[in-house]
């Protein structure tokens, strides 16, 4: 993706978040949060090129995620494009459960998925709220492109769903489509 946006003449950065590629091993879980602080200084970064006139975010699943949160505090990102992104750390958490194949009845589910989130996140400082796609996307100025395919094992596309339907509150237009 990044050779193709630079062929078409874009400025490309493209990075490995903390703990990930060469980085180092973290000591603490990450969350979106850790994803959106390294976006937000990889856009630093580039603002420190003049040539780079124009910024916009792209990212994957937590990085989506991330890339939505970080832009949320920035209205001069110009367009973010977020795939496969999971809508909040809640569903993410219960969706863990699922994937691990975890027989816990859904009465207890939620709860449990509520309370982990809050405790996988209290080490780092980060509210639910802070790290939340579904907020983040509320708070975007810029264009944003939400894009989820429909065979994705990991993240439910009903995460698209809920994306663009808080997307829709601040009066875009959404494409659905397989």
């Amino acid at each position: 993706h990044a050779r193709v946006l630079h062929e078409a003449g874009f400025h490309v950065l493209t990075f490995d978040v903390r703990g990930n590629g060469a980085n180092g091993p973290e000591a603490l879980p990450m969350s979106v949060g850790e994803y959106a602080a390294d976006t937000r200084a990889a856009v630093a970064e580039l603002r420190r090129h003049p040539e780079v006139t124009t910024i916009g975010l792209l990212g994957h699943s937590m990085g989506g995620a991330g890339a939505l949160v970080a832009a949320a505090g920035d209205d001069e990102v110009a367009a973010v494009i977020a795939a496969s992104t999971p809508a909040d750390p809640y569903r993410l958490t219960r969706q863990t459960f699922r994937l691990a194949r975890l027989p816990i009845p859904a009465p207890i589910a939620w709860p449990l998925a509520w309370l982990t989130t809050r405790v996988f996140l209290q080490p780092r400082g980060h509210t639910v709220d802070a790290v939340s796609a579904t907020s983040a996307v509320r708070a975007i100025e810029a264009p944003v492109l939400l894009v989820h395919g429909s065979e994705d094992g990991v993240v439910p596309v009903s995460d698209l769903d809920r994306l663009a339907a808080a997307r829709r509150l601040i009066g875009s237009a959404m494409i659905h489509g397989r």
